[in-house]
């Protein structure tokens, strides 16, 4: 088995396998109510890089200035293998789905391939919006190799069954676990892979007690659950869950009802929210008379690399698991050359998409592999966000790093894993 980069240009790494994972809730796209308002805040390298080619250059400024909502035309690099990417063009996350356009628009002329071709659809932020446009990408390729998107959980259950009666693959950029199946896979960074790391990681460094506090709603539950989950599999468990918000508690009380942990030692407490809800969390935790205790350890969630979080004295030492921000650096660098900003986070799924169609339409000549086994390699691949693997379930595996909040800039603690085996999954 091979573990596949998908930074496009970068040879293939040989490596052993192992054995064969806002709208109004979490499992609406990727919390989009946090991630698509602002850009990643990861800092890029300062180390001199190559300039994005100039045909990514022109093409990505052709982009935002025509501001393409429905393209029909394929963007092409002289090739015939067809793949469709349906992205919130239009609605409250144009900003994003434009950024996610660019994106994959670096990767397909980053690789240069000449058997692929990218059509992008505008899904709107409706699973109506996403059903027009599955049906224009099948009627302007009636076979496409693979479509990616769309980004919503309700958007992806509305057009899944037209991909499957088409027998094309879809990959969503979602991360709601409950639309995957054999055909459709969830490529989103969902909570699982993300607390199984953070979990393990605190537990290595002798926290066997954790505790969980957030804004109550169907994330938090779902955080919750997985927390008892994970702390109970490596010896450990949850002493207190405090929610606050529509449930009735109050911010403070929530905040106010953590106590030490009666045997002893530092207790691993989960701080749930992110964005402004997470800036006043962090506030109220400050208030506490006995701040900072150091019978707590504060971790958090892969959503805090979204926010700036050095200038917070309260959150300074916490830790928490992130994509692979070194892995992604070389890319913000060359897109913040063009777009004056970095791009979103979510923007390397798109790139990542990208970088695996074209390598789908290079393994699929070779070796007559239907398209599904090669999505499903038990090795998995590297891409701009770390190590990932798409399961026959649907579901998907990463790798994540553990961060610190530090300053200037988050201090990472454990790389991320470069295969399955090192990341005991």
């Amino acid at each position: 088995m091979r573990l596949i980069i998908l930074a496009l240009g970068l040879p293939l790494l040989a490596a052993c396998s192992s054995t064969s994972m806002p709208g109004s809730s979490w499992f609406e796209g990727n919390k989009p109510s946090s991630s698509t308002s602002s850009a990643s805040k990861s800092k890029p390298s300062s180390k001199n890089l190559p300039p994005a080619p100039p045909a990514a250059k022109e093409a990505a400024k052709d982009s935002a200035r025509d501001g393409t909502k429905d393209s029909t035309g394929m963007l092409s690099a002289d090739g015939s293998a067809a793949v469709a990417m349906l992205l919130p063009l239009s609605g409250k996350d144009a900003g994003l789905g434009l950024a996610m356009q660019q994106a994959a628009e670096f990767a397909l002329f980053d690789g240069r391939s000449r058997n692929l071709q990218v059509a992008f659809y505008d899904a709107g932020e409706s699973p109506a919006s996403a059903s027009q446009a599955m049906a224009r990408a099948l009627k302007d390729s009636p076979k496409p190799l693979v479509v990616f998107g769309p980004l919503y959980g309700g958007s992806v259950s509305a057009v899944k069954e037209m991909a499957r009666a088409a027998d094309v693959p879809m990959v969503s950029f979602s991360n709601n676990p409950a639309v995957a199946d054999s055909n459709t896979f969830v490529l989103g960074f969902g909570p699982d892979a993300m607390m199984a790391s953070i979990v393990r990681y605190a537990a290595a460094q002798g926290i066997r007690d954790f505790k969980g506090v957030g804004r109550s709603g169907a994330y938090s539950a779902k955080l919750s659950e997985l927390l008892r989950a994970e702390a109970a599999k490596l010896g450990g468990s949850v002493s207190q869950i405090e929610l606050y918000g529509g449930n009735g508690v109050s911010l403070a009380e929530a905040v106010s009802k953590l106590k030490p942990s009666a045997a002893g030692g530092r207790s691993g407490v989960l701080l749930f929210d992110s964005g402004a809800d997470l800036q006043a969390l962090s506030r109220q935790i400050q208030l506490r008379a006995d701040w900072p205790a150091p019978s707590f350890q504060l971790l958090g969630t892969q959503d805090w690399a979204l926010d700036d979080l050095t200038a917070n004295p309260v959150l300074r030492g916490a830790w928490y698991p992130a994509p692979n921000i070194v892995q992604r650096q070389a890319f913000e660098q060359r897109y913040q050359g063009v777009y004056g900003a970095p791009p979103p986070t979510l923007a390397s799924l798109a790139y990542d998409a990208v970088a695996l169609a074209s390598k789908l339409a290079e393994a699929r000549p070779k070796n007559g592999k239907a398209i599904g086994a090669i999505l499903t390699e038990p090795a998995g691949y590297l891409g701009l966000s770390g190590l990932f693997r798409l399961e026959n379930n649907g579901l998907s595996q990463r790798g994540y790093a553990i961060v610190q909040v530090a300053s200037p800039a988050p201090r990472t603690l454990q790389p991320s894993p470069t295969s399955f085996q090192e990341s005991q999954f």
